[in-house]
């Protein structure tokens, strides 16, 4: 049984079911290779990114300066499931495990996962293999 049924058996909506078990995006995909031309991560707590070419990235929501973004406190799960290395950049004034503002990255090795947690509103904080 899924989390999501044994929510909705408790009485809960299954819509906010859903939400609650947290939705799986598959719609990113690793682009560009900079922070100004990386994919731009939908707000979900887990990213399946299943296609990336050598070095391409994705940036944290919201890479583009409007519309929803994570909160103090929120965190995302991201897995790489492509062949090639991805870069992950913060959106921008943000900073990832003390890189760079806006523009430093961490690099998610192939068939890895990491863990983002927002600790600030400019500060995240990266866990898992990276390089």
């Amino acid at each position: 049984m899924t989390i999501t049924s044994n929510l909705t058996g408790a009485g809960i909506a299954a819509s906010a079911a859903a939400q609650i078990a947290g939705p799986v995006s598959t719609a990113a995909a690793g682009a560009g290779t900079s922070n100004t031309d990386a994919a731009l991560l939908p707000l979900a707590d887990t990213h399946y990114i299943t296609t990336a070419a050598n070095n391409s990235g994705v940036i944290l929501p919201p890479g583009n300066g409007t519309g929803a973004g994570m909160q103090v406190g929120d965190s995302m799960f991201i897995y790489n499931d492509s062949a090639n290395t991805l870069l992950l950049y913060a959106p921008p004034l943000g900073q990832l495990n003390g890189q760079t503002v806006t523009s430093g990255s961490v690099s998610i090795p192939t068939k890895t996962s990491v863990m983002v947690k927002m600790l600030s509103s400019t500060k995240y904080a990266v866990s898992g293999p990276t390089t």
